[in-house]
């Protein structure tokens, strides 16, 4: 673009007179202060614009605030700020020019640095004013492409020498003489430079002209696109994009850029003819009762787009119908010579004759004949190529396709083993697609192979002639098994049912083909392991086939059974520990040996883990209980809340925390010295996830010697005359011959034998798991919860 002269850069504090702008600038070295001063033409004023910038690593000028001002003898102000990564940039307009001659910017604070120190720079500008310019000098500079049409990539384009550059004048007739020119240098550069005399010419928008010469003898204008493998720059003057004057410019730009395609083949395609709105190309669409057809294109044999208007769902078609031919010197696609089109009652039909193509691999020059016609669902394509001399139909290999869906992961299925008749899923076979149409194709006649990937299909023909039919289907509210089989019965009858307005699916039609099974309760922490038989009614295994999963829940897996055996039906197992609660949906995914596929989905919720608490001594009795140790565990736990370990007759906190993402408590406390003789209790308290209070007591008797006496997981009967309570339990028990016990917290839903049960059945829980003794817990069986 236009810009001005660059600008002296002068490294200290207080800047000498320059020609054009005058710049200073100053570090402390944890910020660099940069500040222009600039004469706007012919308007009287003065611009100052800088930068602060940090010069530490992690330093940043602005997160935190920073007074930024100028001062002139007794003038001054502040700036107007933005800012750009880490650095602030600031600027501001006066337009009385100080008697001094001098202007001062200031910045302080808004840079610190990691060691916490400011900037708080200062940079002083000595202005001369006889040495101020009063107009701009402005500059074009840019790069000439020259590439062959289609190119692979933009890559392929080449710089261009020789090519004539001309700045015009946007206000005047092309035909006026150039205010500037230039010719590219061989790395197909050029640079121009623009005297501006006038504040109106300093104003003045220009265009920018590219003549190559011959053997291409052709004009292109900058339209302010990037490279493009398939667009040359606009031929049309008055499409081209303005480059603006250089007024109150405060930075210089590049990079008008041209470029040229030409044709690879010698036929008589020009660029002009291709579909493409900037050349001013029209553009039709078409309405059946079924389908929208968009972007029917008037130069090649393209449909740029199919909405089904049934129900409003789209099918996002893109492309539909380019046909080419491979040769050594590139693919040469059709494009039009003539074109034509005929509306009879609810049918359109085009017709396209590009003439004159000269295939160099087969050394003979061929005419070709598109006929399209829209009707009803449907789309058909006949394509001829003939010998442009006898007129007799040319036996040359061509192809004709295109992409089809907006979904990657669309899949395409043979109808019946017939290689020739393919339907596409819609995308809609996985939860997570926006539902599609489902496409049904059928090429009856040509046809000697069939390509597809994921969006696109292409089919190689022969013989000089190929009759194809698509046909567009509104089966987004069906289940992909029921979709694909009216798909193919579809594709299957056509081209005899060509025409025919399509309803949408609905009712039995959609019916599922592989019912869901029923999973069993999946809960976190519990082992869970279920095999399933893939029991879809739109698939046959006679050939053998595979199955596979997605989207399982977090800590389980999957494996597969029978998968490739001929007259075996592929079944799969889910197994594993759940880590996680919440919702799933596992997408399960069956394809027999014809690539034909199926899937269901198995849906539920993995539950929080049981509910249990639980707390243990690690001695036995007649075992000093000072410095003891006490293990405290728990499952279903609330993430997030705390728990806390005391023990009492005088309360002691002996632990607390908070419980993480995976519902466990796994803590050890260590038992005080100095516990008097006779009964205390060591409780543990904390949270369920279904926010119910988790406790666990256990209770234990210290004799005069310091030492274990005995243990009970149920409160004792205390007699009020003796220090300490009585020495036995209620009801009285005598102690365990382990002289170890759980204890593990019951609730009404479970009881202490059901949270004993869980407990010695190994659910994680690290007290009764790893070892036996004294313990008492509470919880109990909430598996129901």
């Amino acid at each position: 673009m236009l810009g001005f002269t660059a600008a002296a850069t002068i490294p200290a504090d207080v800047a000498s007179a320059a020609p054009g702008d005058t710049t200073a600038s100053a570090s402390n070295g944890l910020a660099l202060l940069t500040v222009t001063v600039h004469k706007r033409p012919y308007v009287g004023t003065f611009t100052l614009s800088g930068s602060l910038e940090p010069l530490t690593s992690g330093g940043d000028c602005v997160s935190e605030g920073a007074y930024l001002g100028w001062k002139a003898d007794s003038t001054g102000g502040a700036f107007n700020t933005a800012n750009t990564g880490g650095v602030k940039r600031f600027f501001s307009d006066f337009a009385d020019v100080p008697a001094s001659r001098e202007v001062t910017v200031t910045a302080q604070g808004g840079c610190t640095g990691p060691d916490g120190l400011e900037p708080n720079l200062k940079v002083t500008l000595a202005i001369d004013l006889d040495a101020l310019v009063t107009f701009d000098t402005g500059w074009v500079t840019g790069v000439a492409y020259l590439g062959d049409h289609p190119a692979p990539d933009a890559t392929s384009y080449q710089p261009a020498a020789g090519v004539a550059v001309d700045l015009l004048d946007a206000s005047a007739d092309v035909a006026a003489p150039p205010v500037a020119s230039a010719v590219t240098r061989g790395d197909g550069s050029y640079w121009m430079t623009l005297p501006v005399s006038t504040q109106a010419e300093a104003d003045r928008h220009y265009r920018v002209r590219f003549a190559y010469p011959a053997p291409h003898s052709a004009v292109v204008y900058f339209d302010g696109g990037g490279l493009s493998a398939w667009q040359s720059s606009t031929s049309d003057a008055a499409g081209a994009t303005d480059v603006g004057g250089p007024s109150g410019w405060l930075a210089g730009h590049t990079g008008l850029d041209a470029m040229l395609s030409r044709v690879s083949a010698p036929a008589t395609t020009v660029t002009s003819r291709l579909c493409n709105a900037a050349d001013s190309q029209q553009v039709d669409a078409f309405a059946t009762p079924d389908v929208e057809w968009e972007g029917i294109c008037e130069t090649d044999p393209s449909v740029w787009g199919a909405a089904l208007t049934s129900n409003g769902m789209t099918a996002a078609l893109a492309r539909i119908g380019t046909v080419w031919f491979d040769q050594l010197a590139g693919a040469y696609e059709v494009t039009a010579d003539d074109f034509t089109t005929d509306q009879t009652g609810d049918a359109l039909t085009t017709t396209l004759h590009d003439d004159g193509i000269y295939l160099a691999d087969q050394d003979v020059t061929v005419d070709v004949t598109i006929i399209r016609t829209f009707q009803g669902s449907d789309a058909r394509w006949i394509i001829e190529v003939r010998d442009a001399d006898t007129g007799d139909l040319v036996d040359v290999p061509f192809s004709f396709g295109g992409g089809f869906q907006n979904d990657a992961r669309t899949t395409w299925t043979s109808v019946d083993y017939r290689e020739l008749a393919w339907v596409s899923d819609g995308g809609a076979w996985r939860a997570s697609d926006a539902p599609e149409g489902i496409l049904a194709h059928n090429a009856v006649s040509g046809a000697r192979s069939v390509h597809t990937d994921f969006e696109s299909i292409q089919v190689d023909a022969e013989g000089g002639r190929l009759d194809y039919y698509l046909s567009v289907l509104d089966y987004t509210g069906c289940v992909p098994g029921a979709a694909r089989t009216a798909a193919r019965a579809a594709a299957d009858a056509l081209p005899i049912t060509f025409g025919l307005s399509r309803a949408p699916l609905t009712g039995d039609a959609c019916t599922v083909t592989w019912p869901a099974p029923a999973l069993d309760p999946m809960r976190v922490g519990v082992p869970f392991e279920q095999t399933f038989t893939v029991a879809s009614t739109d698939l046959g295994w006679s050939g053998g086939g595979a199955v596979w999963l997605e989207d399982l829940p977090s800590g389980l897996q999957f494996e597969a059974f029978g998968e490739y055996t001929p007259g075996v039906t592929p079944s799969f197992r889910i197994f594993g520990t759940p880590t996680t609660a919440g919702p799933f949906d596992i997408t399960a995914y069956a394809m027999n040996a014809v690539y034909r596929q199926d899937a269901t989905h198995l849906t539920g919720s993995v539950l929080t883990p049981p509910q249990i608490a639980a707390i243990a001594l690690n001695i036995s009795i007649g075992d000093e209980v000072a410095g003891a140790t006490a293990d405290v565990d728990g499952m279903g736990l609330k993430p997030g809340s705390s728990y806390s370990v005391i023990v009492e007759s005088t309360p002691q906190l002996l632990g607390t925390g908070t419980i993480g993402a995976d519902y466990l408590l796994d803590d050890t406390v260590t038992m005080p010295a100095g516990l008097e003789t006779g009964w205390h209790s060591l409780t543990a308290a904390g949270t369920f996830a279904d926010d119910a209070a988790a406790t666990a007591t256990l209770w234990f008797l210290v004799a005069a010697d310091g030492t274990l006496a005995q243990v009970s997981p149920i409160p004792p009967v205390l007699d009020p005359g003796t220090p300490g309570g009585s020495t036995d339990p209620a009801p009285p028990a005598a102690p365990h011959p382990d002289a170890r016990l759980a204890s593990t917290g019951a609730d009404a839903s479970g009881g202490l034998t059901a949270a004993l049960v869980l407990l010695l059945a190994g659910l994680a829980l690290r007290a009764l798991r790893r070892r036996a003794r004294y313990a008492a817990g509470a919880g109990g069986d909430r598996m129901g919860a």
